[in-house]
């Protein structure tokens, strides 16, 4: 009872402003949720500390001048993301039109048509679940307008609504956590949870043709020790091992954030060849420095991704 008391009072800010920035229209929400962060919550974390210890440790070259610009840049696309994530049903309204481009679209409708499962591997990068939102309107789009899956595991599954789900880590606060998972399930499902709890269930999903969103760049003390900036860090080969075992696509995407804030371009680029787990984890990581380097501003350099 100590524990739902005290996650509630820890819960009930969040649920105040979701509610009243809920009022506003959806641009000003968006372009608020990245003010609140750059200017009031950062005060109260140590993110820009982090953010500046990555950046002076990966980006030496850079001038103060371009550190100031990344930390503002990244801190603004944290605050949108957070915006728009509890402005669910706005937010996937407005993306799930975006521009979709890159070779890789052409190996996903092959997919879809075959019913081979895919993997869709991304980062903390621009916003993710745009990225998402916008395929699954691309698949549903095929679905009923001529390109329908001749795969009935795969047809069935979307007839379900389960089109393109996504891995999601359980938080401890039971207040927080409902509408969190509301909100992560809104946008796609099955959401799967990380862990032992979601394995069984996160197999057979793949068995029978599903796609899986999943986010490989944050430090795993239990995986391989690779490059990624030109630092030693370690990934998790799980997205990997799982493409082998399945013979799944494992396809890189990204919803890359317009320089209006709000609007997004989704890049889907060649899969994965399948080779050895490591090979094709180097590859995702590869992928990822590739468009951090291009965008540094969205990447979220808040992680601890090159702790030792």
């Amino acid at each position: 009872m100590r524990h739902k008391f005290r996650d509630a009072i820890v819960d009930l800010p969040l649920r105040l402003w979701v509610k009243l920035v809920s009022l506003l229209p959806y641009r000003t929400q968006i372009a608020l949720g990245g003010w609140f962060m750059r200017r009031l919550a950062v005060r109260f974390t140590d993110y820009e500390e982090r953010i500046l210890s990555n950046l002076e440790m990966v980006c030496p070259n850079y001038s103060n001048r371009k550190r100031v610009a990344v930390l503002e840049g990244c801190l603004d696309n944290c605050g949108r993301m957070f915006a728009e994530y509890y402005s669910t049903r706005k937010f996937v309204k407005h993306v799930r039109n975006s521009a979709i481009s890159g070779p890789g679209i052409n190996s996903l409708m092959e997919a879809h048509l075959s019913g081979q499962s895919v993997i869709l591997a991304t980062g903390h990068f621009g916003n993710f679940e745009a990225g998402r939102a916008a395929l699954i309107n691309e698949v549903v789009t095929w679905q009923c307008t001529g390109l329908p899956s001749r795969s009935n595991d795969r047809a069935e599954l979307i007839k379900n609504q389960l089109v393109i789900g996504g891995l999601y880590r359980p938080t401890s606060n039971v207040a927080y956590e409902r509408h969190h998972l509301s909100s992560f399930s809104y946008i796609g499902e099955p959401a799967i949870p990380k862990g032992k709890a979601g394995l069984r269930d996160l197999l057979n999903y793949l068995r029978g043709s599903g796609w899986i969103m999943f986010l490989h760049d944050q430090h795993d003390i239990n995986g391989i020790r690779l490059k990624f900036m030109g630092v030693d860090a370690l990934a998790s080969t799980s997205a990997a091992q799982l493409a082998l075992r399945y013979n799944s696509l494992l396809i890189p995407y990204y919803g890359i954030r317009q320089p209006n804030g709000v609007d997004f371009e989704v890049l889907v680029e060649n899969p994965i060849e399948h080779t050895t787990a490591e090979e094709m984890t180097q590859k995702l990581s590869a992928s990822l420095e590739a468009r951090v380097e291009e965008y540094p501003e969205q990447w979220f350099w808040v992680h601890r991704r090159w702790r030792a």
